[in-house]
């Protein structure tokens, strides 16, 4: 990034450089320093639907990324809320364009047909950082263990968060609390009786949550289009917030199938 920006233009970022506010847990996470450390302070994460209001007046918003949006949104009201506590554990599938589009051997379509496979599981997955300091900015202390998978599939992210539940917490609180952060938010859709499916999503901006209460376990599922709601689709909905455009301006949210 050049020279200074700051009341001359705004700046969507979909790279990773603005994600992580702390210099040490970016570097952690992407094995080099920050290209900018003076400006992490001043950017805003783009997590439309939690951040809306800081996004209405910035000039710098890091779009997150796909394993994070579809992590945080159904997370993040529940744990603000005090609603679980302990250990987040994600299991996530992403399609194949999640690892963007590149010339490695592992994504020919040879290689991933027929086949699923974990990679980078824990702490070594360059979007653990950028979870936790979600989770860290809801107010908890909440731990992340996370495994993301590639399956053969073109577009579409499926997460599955298993949390125990703090005492008192049920279901319906959990679900409350999404009901409450969400109302009105027209790129979430919560679900009754079914659980989330990628095709649901496809060529859209939605994001599809539902939960069950296991045993005192929160089972909490989403799926978004890796794509749009996970990357491009967002960067214009934070454009839509930032100019005081209708929300869903150019945002499709009828799925494909």
């Amino acid at each position: 990034m050049c020279a200074p920006f700051f009341g001359h233009s705004v700046v969507l970022d979909l790279s990773a450089d603005f994600r992580i506010q702390d210099p040490a847990l970016f570097e952690a996470s992407y094995n080099t320093a920050p290209p900018r450390p003076d400006l992490l302070d001043t950017a805003v994460y783009g997590l439309s639907e939690i951040n809306h209001e800081q996004i209405k007046s910035a000039d710098l918003i890091a779009v997150p990324g796909c394993y994070p949006t579809a992590t945080l949104l159904p997370l993040i009201p529940p744990a603000a809320a005090g609603l679980v506590r302990g250990t987040a554990v994600v299991n996530a599938l992403s399609g194949i364009s999640g690892a963007g589009r590149k010339a490695k051997i592992e994504l020919l379509y040879v290689e991933r047909t027929e086949n699923l496979a974990p990679y980078l599981p824990g702490a070594t997955h360059r979007h653990w950082g950028e979870i936790k300091q979600g989770l860290d900015h809801s107010g908890t202390e909440l731990d992340l263990v996370f495994t993301p998978h590639l399956v053969p599939v073109k577009q579409g992210m499926l997460v599955t968060t298993v949390i125990d539940l703090s005492p008192g917490a049920t279901a319906d609180t959990v679900r409350e609390s999404l009901q409450q952060a969400y109302a009105g938010k027209p790129c979430i859709h919560l679900l009754h009786n079914t659980l989330p499916e990628t095709r649901m999503v496809r060529g859209t901006n939605r994001c599809v949550i539902a939960l069950q209460e296991d045993r005192g376990r929160l089972m909490l599922f989403s799926a978004i289009d890796n794509l749009i709601k996970g990357a491009a689709g967002q960067a214009v909905q934070n454009m839509n917030i930032r100019f005081g455009l209708p929300e869903t301006c150019g945002l499709p949210l009828s799925g494909e199938v």
